[in-house]
């Protein structure tokens, strides 16, 4: 394969892991947001998917598109869905743990899978440089496909946990992010991490440490499963609260009806106790 043919390949799955995250986001924020606005959601969708496609094919780092994203997504549902923007900060925090350990898991098979593809190669052949692109190219191609099946596996399962989009206060919104922070800032370092430079070496991770291979996925699968028993349990426990809340009213009903029927239960025995009275008076005057 050539360079040209390599990086051909490269915008090619570049492009297909934009429209991957942007579906994605969508599903999640569909899960939250319960409410629907019709034609202005779809039209904001879409607009949501060219605006992350766009500004990935810009020469610009992975963090500025994801905080312009961010900001287009707080505005939008500052001016939609009022009082809601905890919500959506959820939902984006969600979404970039979700990437990252995507990411964690993916990478890993990508190395595995590269280093036994490189092994076999020979450095004296004519057509190395040829050999070495298309390994890189299939390794990625991989990549990307585990790290859209991993991506699409746990949006789903958080879509299913996520039942009914409650109102989620500002305690809440930090209780649930507390994994999402842990899995994002584990990715940040392993990220910087795969390739040191010191001096004219080179620190590679997974070399020095090959063992963190399989180690990393597996923290990353136990970081996802944290999450989403977090969610679970905290779903569980509104409603639980709903419950509780529903069963106090209806008994409060119960007891101010009992105090209805007790009031009216005097009521009416006083009015028995005038009408016997009367009765007596009626019997005496008539006696007299």
């Amino acid at each position: 394969m050539s360079q040209s043919g390599f990086e051909m390949v490269n915008n090619i799955l570049d492009i297909w892991k934009f429209v991957i995250q942007a579906v994605m986001f969508l599903v999640l924020w569909s899960a939250v947001f319960s409410v629907k606005k019709g034609k202005r959601d779809g039209i904001a969708a879409i607009l949501f998917l060219f605006a992350n496609i766009g500004l990935g094919l810009l020469p610009c780092a992975a963090w500025v598109r994801y905080a312009v994203l961010a900001f287009i997504v707080l505005g939008y549902s500052g001016v939609n869905y009022k009082k809601q923007i905890g919500k959506a900060a959820f939902v984006m925090l969600g979404f970039y743990n979700l990437h990252c350990l995507s990411f964690l898991i993916a990478n890993s098979i990508y190395i595995k899978i590269t280093d036994m593809m490189m092994k076999d190669l020979d450095v004296l052949s004519g057509n190395y440089q040829q050999q070495v692109y298309r390994c890189i190219s299939v390794g990625m191609a991989l990549s990307v496909l585990f790290y859209t099946a991993l991506f699409m596996a746990m949006t789903v399962i958080l879509h299913r946990i996520i039942k009914e989009a409650a109102v989620m206060a500002w305690q809440d919104i930090l209780l649930l992010s507390v994994l999402n922070f842990v899995g994002s800032m584990i990715a940040s370092v392993v990220n910087g991490l795969l390739i040191v430079r010191i001096d004219r070496d080179a620190f590679v991770l997974f070399d020095e440490k090959p063992d963190l291979l399989w180690k990393v996925p597996m923290i990353a699968v136990f970081i996802f499963a944290g999450e989403a028993a977090l969610i679970y349990f905290w779903q569980r426990y509104r409603m639980l609260l709903a419950e509780r809340q529903k069963h106090f009213v209806e008994e409060q009903q119960v007891k101010a009806m009992k105090k209805r029927l007790e009031e009216a239960e005097n009521f009416y025995g006083s009015i028995r106790k005038v009408r016997h009275e009367m009765k007596n008076h009626m019997a005496n005057i008539k006696g007299l």
